[in-house]
């Protein structure tokens, strides 16, 4: 007879690894978009030069760099680089394939560790595949996913050789450690709270600070072999035309200003706002509590929006975002307050822990980042408050088991709506550019452009896809003669390297369909990959996806 266990085990892993297919696999061929490009780029220069982090003579937002450096680790292009050595050609389904493979190691990795913190893995691994954050991220040629499944895989590996006392998955956790830090700078955020955690576990054991060996002395081989190449340490932090953008007190936008647009989004691209509501005010001092959190939320928010012209559903809904992020965040401290102490006296590592990994998590993010607020720069932050929605579940309604079952499939199924919502209208907004670029490819064929230039202002897909049709970028060096062009893109163009003189529009694109929700979209406020764009991740809107227009220069 088999066993039982195992055969329960084995389906759990195959509703797992369906679950990461059936949600990845249809939107294998989304066009690239968003800093997808810069890791194509990159990957070419690496498949003629493994070691090559930087693109001689190169445009960025309108500047010229005669090197321009990498601001991301290079296992990623490193890794899409292998395959183009190969001979194989670049396409989307070739690289998204590729990342296949990160967020099914993000869903094992997470529900081993949810299987360590809650007794319902399987519905915190389904929460994590099914935000909005997550959903949209997953179908990116960017850091941020890749890096958050090696950094759950390195804390899984770690949590599990600290309680096993394990010194092979120890190890193994510091290899994993280094890949996750070279791959996204901002994973080194959860090697405090691992430090944390083995400092506190009962027994101590010397033994659990193996990991971190492994990690610095890959740290220091990085650094080495990067200054003894190019003479300088790694960039840790985006630079723009000189300016460090990074967000520190006092510096360039303050903590006030950012920490609404932070709420925002983690209430809006992690569980369903409304369950975490349900769930975390059940009590008559959980309700007193909420009714002041709520209150000064309505007053934070009329004061942030005085004297502008806002939609009245628009700022319910900041308020519902923002309450939602807030009852998040201080709940989370709560439990890792109250429950630091149990029933025995001892300190509860889970709480502490889980509370360590998200403050670690957001002091990073306001260390090394820009300073602006988007979904894929919080994705660090998603395990800890899964698992907190999960364990705090776990205690909702004992006694009424249909309830709780209603709960959360409900729960699981409008946070996969809004997953689903937002990873669609992701597709949609990077399938504009690759129709817009042939289009004004016949376009101007139409027109005289004999012994002229065609330029282009913007990034993105945007820029990706014109280049394919073989015109140049416009910078800062760029000298431009009566007659050429210039396409702009008025959502991915930025604010210099435009020459001065008069222009003539030639024609004008503003594409849009009819699916009802926007995630990057000034003109609906949608701000998932930015907040200075909106201050909703997702809406419900038909705006236009861009507004892109052909100019001819005249002097």
């Amino acid at each position: 007879m088999g066993n039982p266990q195992k055969e329960s085990q084995i389906k759990v892993f195959l509703v797992i690894a369906a679950a990461v297919l059936v949600l990845t696999v249809p939107f294998i061929n989304q066009p690239f978009n968003q800093d997808d490009r810069d890791f194509v780029e990159f990957a070419r220069a690496s498949s003629s030069d493994i070691t090559n982090i930087k693109l001689e003579n190169y445009t960025y937002a309108g500047k010229f760099f005669k090197s321009y450096r990498d601001p991301h680790g290079p296992l990623l292009t490193t890794y899409l680089g292998m395959t183009l050595r190969m001979g194989t050609a670049e396409s989307e389904a070739l690289f998204h394939g590729l990342y296949l493979i990160f967020p099914l190691i993000a869903a094992f990795s997470m529900y081993y560790l949810a299987r360590r913190f809650t007794s319902e893995p399987l519905i915190a691994t389904l929460l994590l595949l099914f935000t909005p954050g997550f959903m949209v991220l997953s179908h990116t040629l960017m850091d941020n996913l890749p890096g958050l499944s090696l950094a759950l895989a390195a804390a899984t590996l770690f949590i599990q050789g600290a309680d096993k006392d394990d010194s092979r998955l120890l190890a193994a956790s510091g290899v994993v450690m280094t890949l996750a830090a070279v791959t996204a700078y901002q994973t080194l955020s959860v090697v405090p709270a691992l430090i944390f955690y083995a400092s506190v576990s009962r027994p101590f054991r010397l033994r659990r600070y193996l990991a971190f060996g492994f990690l610095v002395m890959g740290g220091a081989v990085w650094l080495f072999a990067t200054y003894k190449i190019y003479g300088r340490l790694p960039v840790l932090s985006y630079k723009i035309r000189g300016q460090d953008f990074r967000l520190l007190p006092g510096y360039n936008d303050d903590y006030g200003i950012q920490l609404r647009p932070m709420l925002i989004m983690l209430g809006g691209t992690t569980i369903f706002p409304l369950s975490v509501l349900i769930l975390y005010i059940r009590s008559r001092i959980d309700l007193l509590v909420a009714s002041v959190l709520l209150l000064l939320v309505v007053v934070w928010t009329a004061i942030s929006f005085y004297g502008e012209e806002a939609d009245a559903m628009r700022l319910v809904q900041i308020v519902l975002l923002t309450f939602a992020g807030v009852m998040v965040v201080v709940r989370l401290f709560v439990y890792g307050i109250t429950f630091s102490i149990n029933e025995n006296g001892r300190p509860s590592t889970d709480a502490l822990f889980l509370l360590s990994w998200f403050v670690s998590a957001a002091v990073a993010y306001m260390v090394f980042l820009v300073p602006y607020i988007s979904a894929r720069h919080l994705l660090l932050m998603f395990p800890p408050l899964i698992l907190l929605f999960v364990r705090e579940f776990e205690n909702l309604w004992r006694g009424h088991a249909r309830l709780r079952t209603i709960f959360i499939v409900t729960t699981l199924f409008f946070t996969l709506a809004g997953g689903l919502a937002a990873a669609v209208a992701d597709y949609r907004s990077a399938s504009v550019y690759p129709e817009i670029a042939e289009q004004i490819a016949i376009q101007l064929r139409r027109e005289p452009v004999v012994g002229n230039t065609v330029f282009i202002r913007g990034e993105f897909g945007f820029r990706y896809y014109l280049e394919q049709q073989g015109f140049k970028m416009l910078n800062d060096r760029t000298e431009i003669k009566t007659g050429d062009m210039i396409i702009f893109s008025s959502l991915a163009s930025p604010s210099n390297a435009w020459p001065e003189g008069s222009y003539t529009e030639l024609f004008r694109y503003e594409p849009g369909d009819g699916f009802p929700f926007r995630v990057w979209n000034p003109w609906a406020g949608a701000g998932f990959y930015t907040n200075r764009m909106g201050s909703l991740p997702i809406v419900f809107s038909r705006e236009i996806e861009d507004r892109i227009i052909v100019y001819r220069f005249q002097e």
